[in-house]
């Protein structure tokens, strides 16, 4: 999650989005315990992310089994909400408002 939060390249948040994929796919008992308990700490994986951005990516997350694009979608959203991007030009030219 750190990685997602701005710890690494940009173009990395897609390969980490299909980790998360496999890990809900197949620890779904265990993912929202995983997540909850790390992204329930302020100020992590950035201080520019609320709790409400946190608790939409969890959930986006975690009801995601199956569709790739869509959880890259949601991990490149929030990576850029981490990187204080969201909103921006580059952010509007890769497709987010």
């Amino acid at each position: 999650l750190q990685a997602v939060g701005g710890e690494s390249a940009r173009g990395l948040v897609e390969n980490l989005s299909d980790i998360f994929l496999m890990l809900n796919k197949h620890y779904p008992e265990n993912m929202p315990v995983w997540m909850n308990q790390l992204l329930k700490q302020e100020g992590y994986p950035s201080p520019k992310v609320t709790k409400a951005d946190k608790d939409i990516f969890i959930k986006a997350v975690l009801r995601e089994k199956i569709n790739k694009r869509k959880i890259r979608e949601v991990s490149k959203e929030f990576s850029l909400k981490c990187r204080g991007m969201f909103g921006t030009e580059y952010a509007a030219n890769t497709g987010f408002p």
